[in-house]
């Protein structure tokens, strides 16, 4: 179930994910469908067994002429054997905290590392990762409820036979003559059998109610996920990329961005928007990458309307790198692939990012131990290095670079603009807000955003 609830989120356009924060999906993924599967899938057998306890007492009352209580001793009987399966259970429960505890882990990095899976085109890969790495921590889970429902079962199908052998022996002395006024206390007997289960199946139909809410909650998610219309495109592949926004116009919660906004990025060339915090620089970007559909004019990659254009395909053709890029706490590796199959090609792949981007040495550093909390490990300038290493193992044929100098030391600087700057091949957009005049100087082209009339400025 947590899974299905996985897929289907990762299916789901990004402009719809991102309007809820990353508590709303880890809280539903984690809390909200433990709470379901413990009060309402766990219940359900329970509930059946209810009504059979109720039925089957309500049956032995008609035959009545042969069934009495026999013993207390054959009742009490199943307490005796509750401590066989206590440790067990006890062991098999702190194995359950400390899966519980991984999955948790597992399911935060997909929600915080979403953007970065989907803007990779990585959801089939990380998937099948997340399937791979979660086997062993529902096994456990898988052990605890079988050993579980075991031991409870087996109380309970001890006490109920006990209690079946004393109503049969109640019903031999009956038959046999030796007891004649017991039906009285046979009676008293099946009524409790009756409103015992009675009372069980109304706690467990209350419980399954107060999840009613999680239910449908889960159900919405389930079912709300916007399919890409059959009319939407996959392109995969374009030699020479260009980006055109053509008197495009946007607005975001009343507040106006652009305006009939021309603007044309060239393929191969490299390009730097500038402009004050909040005029709309990173919101431009946001737009070719579909987060938001609901503006004026068009905008397009090379002959394509990104309307046109399924999600997956901007994705494939347009990577981005973040000014903060979200790192997962595993090995410098998966970080880059986003992904833990190897074979020969991606090695090769892997191998030829390193040493374009200066990560060779921190390789061989950190080898395969994980690089920490949001790469708490590393420093500025290879988190960096790293987010572009992702970007580039996708084979865009965009980049996107989102204030990706703004945290680092002059010289770290330095050495990602140099790196930017290389990439020939690449139809390349730096948004920043460095308004340096020799730094603005080494770019094909400079787009000033400026109260909301954005003007392109292109350098010979």
């Amino acid at each position: 179930m947590k899974e299905a609830l996985l897929q289907a989120l990762f299916r789901r356009r990004t402009k719809e994910f991102l309007k809820k924060d990353d508590a709303y999906y880890i809280n539903l993924l984690n809390a909200d469908m433990s709470i379901l599967q413990n009060e309402y899938y766990r219940n359900l057998p329970f509930l059946v067994y209810s009504i059979a306890q109720a039925v089957l007492a309500a049956t032995a009352i008609l035959h009545m002429d042969w069934m009495f209580f026999a013993s207390i001793f054959l009742a009490l009987f199943p307490m005796l054997i509750t401590n066989f399966f206590a440790d067990g259970l006890r062991r098999r429960r702190n194995a359950v905290s400390k899966a519980n505890e991984d999955y948790l882990n597992t399911s935060k990095e997909s929600i915080q590392g979403y953007e970065a899976i989907k803007a990779a085109d990585k959801v089939s890969a990380w998937l099948t990762g997340f399937h791979a790495s979660t086997i062993k921590q529902h096994e456990t889970i898988a052990s605890e409820d079988v050993f579980r429902r075991m031991s409870n079962e087996s109380i309970r199908s001890i006490t109920s036979l006990m209690q079946l052998l004393a109503i049969g022996f109640a019903g031999y002395l009956i038959t046999i003559g030796a007891l004649t006024a017991g039906n009285l206390f046979s009676i008293v007997y099946l009524i409790s059998y009756i409103s015992s289960g009675t009372n069980n199946f109304i706690e467990l139909m209350n419980s399954v109610r107060s999840v009613k809410g999680i239910m449908n909650k889960v159900q919405s998610e389930m079912e709300s996920m916007e399919s890409e219309p059959t009319s939407e495109m996959d392109v995969m592949d374009i030699e020479h990329a260009e980006v055109r926004y053509e008197k495009v116009g946007f607005s975001f919660e009343e507040k106006k961005l652009f305006s009939e906004f021309s603007c044309r990025f060239e393929p191969g060339k490299c390009y730097v928007i500038v402009g004050e915090s909040g005029s709309g620089k990173t919101t431009l970007l946001r737009l070719l990458l579909k987060y938001f559909d609901n503006y004026d004019g068009s905008i397009s990659i090379s002959d394509y309307d990104i309307a046109n254009l399924t999600e997956r395909s901007v994705n494939h053709l347009v990577g981005i790198v973040n000014q903060t890029p979200y790192l997962f706490n595993r090995s410098l590796y998966f970080n880059i692939m986003l992904s833990d199959q190897v074979d020969p090609y991606t090695q090769a792949e892997y191998e030829g990012l390193l040493a374009k981007l200066n990560l060779t040495e921190l390789s061989c550093r950190v080898r395969e131990q994980p690089l920490g909390d949001f790469g708490d490990n590393i420093s500025g300038g290879e988190r960096q290095r790293i987010s572009i290493a992702r970007a580039l193992a996708q084979n865009p044929r965009i980049l996107i670079f989102d204030e990706p100098t703004s945290a680092l030391h002059p010289e770290n600087k330095a050495q990602i603009m140099n790196l930017i700057f290389s990439m020939e091949h690449i139809t390349r957009i730096v948004i920043s807000h460095d308004w340096a005049q020799d730094f603005l100087d080494r770019f094909d082209g400079v787009i000033h955003i400026e109260s909301y009339n954005p003007r392109e400025d292109i350098i010979e």
